[in-house]
């Protein structure tokens, strides 16, 4: 018996240290496969030299997939680090229980890892939160559902405030512009009296001797608007020469326009070939003065870009007379800020080629010339334009003094 109970007391120390001895084993093994991994994910990720790293940072699909390779490294070596210590901490209360028997029962359960000690990544984080500002989560209790109610409903009456005042700004804006064109119409639009009212009728397009034939048919003291000298309208310089009081018709961009011509200025065209083209045209056309643009309804709505026109036609002792192709013009603006003259059409005498249509709107050209005592119209060098103007002749002189564009010019400034 003495013999039997000696054996029964031996075994389980020695059984014991045979457990704590395979765990360590076990542990040394981990650690080992653990930084076999760290070393295997390190070779998996390098980068050749030739290779750009800035695309795995500005590529959104290439930087996805870096964030998602280091997420799954990070949450491996979160599980071996909790794997260690469950493992170290069986060993201590293995060794605990060879010295006090009666708590190894207690001791050798296995101790809860709280929640806390294992740190989410950033990314983990970032999900985390948006899902739970996108549905928030409460128990099904009385007072849960209460701070619901208190959390959902003022996020709510916010969002209706942010869209009461998003539909507020927009009217406000509105009346600001309408009150802002108007005070501009009030201020640039004097009225003149004890004269014979006054209509200026510029002709645009001219390029060609016969466009100089029609114009110099009709008598009167019509402004011929030349297009700049191109492949397409090389005479225009020699042409002009024929003309007491001429214009210069610039092309600008237009929001539709298929056929743009080569020397039409665009909206993102920089200042220095801004300069080079207005230069030029200042060499072409030694006496001219006032330049009026052809199309331009999207160039003359940027200010940035008629910023930089008139930067450059001040500088060559230019004044821009607004065709007023856009009802968004931005050149009022800009000619305040250089001190300019702000000058614009009045009437289009033949948006429509009918005949009929361009009666009535000469008609409406001298009835604004005898409200304010000026007036503007913009025709074109076309057959029927040209056979009202001439059929109408008795009838326009008799109204209005038909002038140059530098006779009225005293109005506007």
């Amino acid at each position: 018996m003495l013999s039997f109970s000696h054996f029964y007391s031996v075994t389980p120390k020695q059984n014991e240290t045979i457990i704590v001895n395979e765990n360590i084993q076990k542990l040394s093994q981990n650690e080992t496969k653990s930084e076999n991994n760290k070393q295997n994910f390190k070779k998996n990720i390098s980068f050749s030299k030739d290779e750009n790293l800035t695309k795995i940072f500005t590529d959104p699909k290439n930087k996805d997939e870096t964030v998602a390779l280091s997420t799954q490294t990070q949450n491996k070596q979160q599980k071996t680090q909790s794997d260690k210590n469950v493992q170290k901490e069986q060993t201590k209360i293995i060794y605990k229980s060879q010295q006090n028997p009666e708590k190894s029962k207690q001791e050798l359960k296995i101790p809860e890892i709280k929640k806390e000690q294992i740190s989410p990544s950033k990314d983990k984080i970032i999900i985390a939160d948006t899902n739970v500002s996108k549905k928030p989560k409460f128990e099904n209790n009385n007072t849960n559902k209460t701070e619901q109610e208190n959390i959902i409903k003022p996020t709510i009456t916010q969002e209706k405030q942010d869209s009461n005042i998003s539909k507020e700004k927009p009217k406000q804006n509105q009346k600001e512009s309408k009150k802002d064109s108007k005070q501009q119409k009030k201020d640039i639009k004097k009225h003149i009296k004890g004269e014979k009212p006054k209509l200026v009728i510029i002709i645009d397009d001219v390029a060609t001797k016969e466009h100089v034939k029609m114009i110099q048919k009709t008598g009167l003291k019509l402004t011929p608007s030349f297009f700049p000298k191109t492949t397409a309208s090389p005479n225009t310089p020699s042409l002009a020469r024929d003309f007491q009081f001429y214009m210069i018709h610039l092309p600008l961009q237009a929001k539709f326009d298929k056929n743009p011509m080569p020397t039409t200025i665009k909206t993102d065209e920089s200042y220095d070939s801004i300069d080079k083209k207005i230069s030029q045209i200042k060499q072409d056309f030694k006496n001219v003065k006032y330049i009026n643009n052809h199309t331009g309804s999207k160039f003359t709505s940027n200010q940035t870009a008629m910023d930089r026109l008139y930067k450059a036609l001040n500088k060559y002792g230019f004044i821009f007379v607004d065709s007023r192709t856009s009802a968004d013009t931005q050149v009022p603006i800009i000619a305040k800020k250089y001190n300019n003259p702000y000058i614009s059409r009045d009437i289009f005498l033949d948006d429509s080629n009918e005949l009929q249509n361009i009666k009535a709107q000469l008609d409406n050209a001298i009835a604004k010339a005898k409200k304010y005592g000026y007036a503007i119209a913009i025709a074109h060098p076309r057959k029927n334009t040209m056979q009202i103007i001439n059929q109408n002749k008795d009838h326009i002189i008799k109204n209005v003094d038909v002038v140059y564009l530098n006779e009225i010019i005293k109005y506007y400034e």
